[in-house]
């Protein structure tokens, strides 16, 4: 089952290769390719629309099954020149739009609070990705129908499977 988060890193630096080459630590110990700049040279020069060049620093990226606070805690972590100039653009799979976490303000503040629906749903995953309720564990693996992180079935909780217990 897959479950793309779709990001946009806004940032502005000196360096921003090297930046993005901290932010991209994060990615590295899972052997998966981090954000890419829209400036790399691997893309075609000017490959967006308009008759200017960006003049901003952008970093894009899809990922399956990303641990979203994890990856915030990541970037708090990483000596901004201006924190409060980073932005992160988040679109999960289910999502209609995107979500927008200024890493300097979420330093300040409790964590993940532009992100409480998303975390609820971190945390109603089972080890296979997919959500299941906790009483009567049925698997649930489209996100629209458990949103609220009720079970439609019995209206139970969603969370992690019961283990199994083998009684002798």
């Amino acid at each position: 089952m897959s479950s793309v988060t779709n990001l946009i890193l806004s940032f502005s630096e000196d360096d921003p290769d090297e930046k993005l080459k901290l932010v991209n630590t994060f990615f590295e110990l899972d052997n998966i390719r981090g954000m890419v700049s829209v400036e790399s040279p691997e893309l075609p020069r000017r490959w967006y629309g308009g008759n200017r060049t960006l003049e901003v620093d952008l970093a894009i990226g899809a990922f399956n099954h990303l641990h979203l606070p994890l990856f915030l805690e990541h970037l708090k972590g990483i000596l901004w020149e201006e924190p409060d100039w980073v932005q992160l653009f988040v679109m999960g799979q289910d999502d209609a739009t995107f979500r927008i976490v200024n890493i300097g303000e979420a330093r300040k503040e409790p964590p993940w609070v532009d992100l409480d629906r998303l975390a609820l749903q971190e945390r109603a995953r089972n080890r296979w990705g997919e959500a299941a309720c906790v009483r009567c564990g049925v698997r649930k693996s489209i996100w629209a129908d458990t949103a609220k992180g009720t079970c439609s079935r019995c209206g139970e909780p969603l969370g992690p499977e019961p283990e199994t217990q083998v009684t002798q």
